[in-house]
């Protein structure tokens, strides 16, 4: 039933629905899944008060089974997303991650939230944390992204300082970078023109 309420936008009655599934339910589980799909559906509905009193029972529950903080987190997540709480976001999927590094939703939702917050280095730590063999094609798009950001700003900072940048592919698609002095070379380049 409230899976029909959630389709036809009508939140407060699904989140209701939630709820008394919730009381009737004896997993402690399933009860957290119902607790946090009806916070969900009253942030959806504008009931901030019910949303908040909904995730202070989850909470509760999670502390007196120690058990659950994953599902807690990844409700936070959602309602935080909803509500674009952008800070808040950050600090869970970081909590996320921490818990479970295997998440690679969560880390490429943490990496791209860096990189939107122009943290580009902790979004291409995270990018790069997403084992090679998992990484989608978004991860390789958002990754090349970076590693040219940084690549062109490196080239800046090398030519303003009087030197030459070479980039060369490393192992896994890494970059390895080396500085010459531009002045070393270019006075061994006259040295051999010289002879």
């Amino acid at each position: 039933m409230h899976k029909r309420y959630a389709k036809f936008e009508e939140y407060a009655k699904s989140a209701n629905t939630y709820v008394a599934a919730a009381t009737k339910a004896t997993d402690r589980k399933e009860v957290l899944s119902l607790i946090g799909c009806a916070a969900v559906d009253y942030v959806r509905a504008g009931l901030s008060t019910d949303a908040l009193a909904a995730v202070r029972n989850m909470k509760i529950h999670v502390e007196e089974s120690g058990k659950g903080e994953l599902q807690l987190l990844k409700v936070l997540k959602t309602i935080a997303e909803l509500e674009k709480r952008d800070e808040e976001l950050l600090a869970i999927l970081e909590r996320i991650v921490e818990i479970d590094p295997s998440d690679n939703d969560a880390r490429f939702s943490l990496a791209y939230a860096n990189s939107n917050h122009g943290h580009r280095d902790l979004a291409l730590l995270h990018y790069l944390r997403i084992p090679y063999q998992e990484r989608s094609s978004m991860v390789w798009n958002n990754l090349s992204r970076i590693i040219h950001d940084r690549c062109v700003v490196l080239a800046r900072q090398a030519s303003s300082a009087g030197l030459t940048v070479i980039f060369r592919s490393g192992v896994e698609g890494g970059l390895r970078l080396k500085f010459r002095a531009h002045r070393a070379a270019h006075a061994a380049r006259v040295r051999g023109l010289g002879r």
